[in-house]
């Protein structure tokens, strides 16, 4: 079977990413950055909660075909997108 967690194994990092610099990069400092942030942010709020739930889907509807490789991945995956909403709601001051 194909691997149905290829697209969320692209997109988790990329939100990681967001995240770290949203944390990191002083925004309100620059005007571009505080407009992309705030035209931004809410998709990636959007994603960063519905990843897991997705994650979740693929594993219960696919656990038939799935084989203990898949599994375990999707598991990975599913603790990767948590840790996302962990970053997401960290104080970095």
């Amino acid at each position: 079977m194909k691997n149905p967690f290829k697209i969320i194994t692209l997109v988790i990092p990329a939100i990681l990413i967001y995240w770290l610099a949203t944390k990191f990069i002083t925004i309100n400092n620059n005007k571009f950055l505080s407009a992309l942030y705030e035209m931004s942010a809410l998709i990636f709020v959007a994603f960063t909660m519905l990843i897991p739930v997705f994650i979740i889907y693929l594993l219960l509807k696919n656990k038939k075909e799935l084989n203990g490789k898949h599994t375990v991945y999707g598991g990975l995956l599913l603790l990767f997108a948590l840790a996302n909403i962990v970053v997401m709601t960290w104080e970095a001051n």
